[in-house]
């Protein structure tokens, strides 16, 4: 039956033919799945946390005041507990307290712990700003761990290919210390990020040139760098503030 066997071929053909268009549509759609997932994590516009980091303690000794002008801005009152190193972000949503013209704003006070890098990363892909919180107390015994700590960062900023993102460098504990000068600090900072960055190319390290220049370190196409000082303990945080109505 000739015409029998002709129908067979044909619907077999159709059936490989669909079995194929079938493996060709599947492969399509994961491409497009794990497209959209690359492209909403590294370059999706929305960015709605304002992140605030900096170092935590070491040996028992008070950290750089990351929580306690976390909770100044969340209640408007210094906390009458000494905060603990921990794992654990602190988040919420909040208008800061003392702002006539903020809306509410998302909130995190990432620990300084070196083992989180991988959800500070994280952290730093949804954040709309950073703030890293500076011991200017301690700056000069611990400079070179504050320019790591911030060479850091900004290491991974440097990975968001995006727009740039405003960060201050929130100078505090200023009630502890005398004659500030926050050109002093740009500069102190800045100097010795240039110099840790340099150490690291003659080790041999890859992708740590982060600039060529003090200027260009705090100013690039991924971040934007502006330093402003006050004391959380003492509520004094309103050039923070400040700093978030501007943007």
């Amino acid at each position: 039956m000739p015409q029998f066997n002709d129908y067979r071929h044909i619907l077999s053909a159709l059936l490989e033919n669909r079995f194929i268009v079938a493996v060709v549509s599947s492969c399509f759609c994961l491409v497009v799945f794990f497209w959209v997932l690359f492209v909403k994590r590294y370059y999706s516009p929305v960015r709605t946390k304002i992140l605030i980091v900096g170092r935590s303690g070491e040996d028992e000794q008070p950290g750089s005041g990351k929580t306690t002008l976390y909770h100044v801005l969340r209640t408007g009152k210094v906390p009458k507990f000494h905060s603990v190193t921990s794992m654990v972000p602190n988040e919420g949503t909040f208008i800061p307290q003392g702002s006539k013209s903020l809306k509410e704003m998302n909130f995190v006070d990432f620990p300084g712990n070196e083992r989180m890098r991988v959800e500070l990363e994280e952290q730093i892909l949804q954040a709309k700003v950073v703030v890293y919180v500076l011991d200017l107390s301690k700056l000069q015994t611990d400079l070179r761990k504050e320019a790591i700590s911030l060479f850091e960062i900004f290491k991974l900023l440097k990975k968001r290919n995006r727009k740039a993102i405003p960060v201050l460098v929130f100078c505090n504990k200023v009630d502890l210390c005398e004659n500030v000068e926050l050109d002093k600090v740009k500069n102190l900072l800045g100097d010795e990020i240039m110099k840790y960055q340099r150490e690291l190319a003659s080790a041999g390290g890859e992708n740590v040139m982060l600039a060529t220049n003090r200027d260009s370190l705090f100013a690039c196409s991924q971040y934007v760098v502006t330093f402003e000082s006050g004391s959380a303990a003492q509520g004094l945080v309103a050039p923070v503030i400040q700093f978030l109505e501007r943007i």
